[in-house]
């Protein structure tokens, strides 16, 4: 048991529980805000929050608002949680722990390709507007229905908790692996 690697241990049922609010935005949050409370948390978004951002869909924009505003802020600190969970199981049994065969070159454009990706998925989230329902076909499905919407906000939540959880285990576990030449276990 001592050369091989047990599996990290991922918090797969809260990840999808944090998930369920987004569907129930979905169903219950109306397409434009119709009455005083929604017209309140519309300029409570707007004010306090992120306002429009993200994905979005000019049929269903207070609904969007909502869902976007909570992939977007909640995401980073759920994302702690998982971290601490990973961070605490990414122990690697070996003794030796990982072989340092890459290349300076390998290391450098892979670091530099997931920089520009990680880049990339925070412009996506926090910076643009992209309106699904004026997207191409293959996209513009996901901006038709609100359950879709939710669909695809859903997956994009997931994409961020992995971005998320990558960035720790590739510029902190690995880094102090292949550094230390021990496993990583953090206090």
């Amino acid at each position: 048991m001592d050369g091989v690697s047990k599996p990290i241990n991922i918090p797969y049922r809260f990840m999808f529980m944090s998930l369920i609010p987004v569907f129930l935005f979905s169903t219950v949050i109306p397409e434009v805000p119709n009455s005083e409370f929604y017209m309140s948390l519309n300029q409570f978004l707007d004010k306090f929050f992120l306002g429009m951002v993200g994905f979005t869909s000019e049929l269903f924009p207070f609904t969007a608002k909502v869902i976007s505003n909570y992939v977007a802020v909640t995401t980073p600190f759920l994302s702690v949680y998982v971290m601490v969970i990973v961070g605490k199981e990414a122990v690697i049994k070996s003794k030796s722990g990982i072989k340092n065969t890459f290349s300076i070159l390998y290391l450098c454009m892979t670091t530099i390709g997931f920089i520009l990706l990680t880049a990339l998925i925070i412009y996506m989230s926090y910076f643009s507007v992209t309106d699904l329902s004026q997207h191409n076909r293959m996209y513009r499905i996901f901006g038709f229905q609100p359950f879709f919407f939710a669909l695809f906000s859903a997956i994009w939540m997931l994409a961020l908790y992995l971005i998320i959880v990558l960035n720790f285990i590739y510029f902190f576990v690995l880094p102090y692996i292949i550094l230390v030449k021990k496993p990583f276990a953090p206090k």
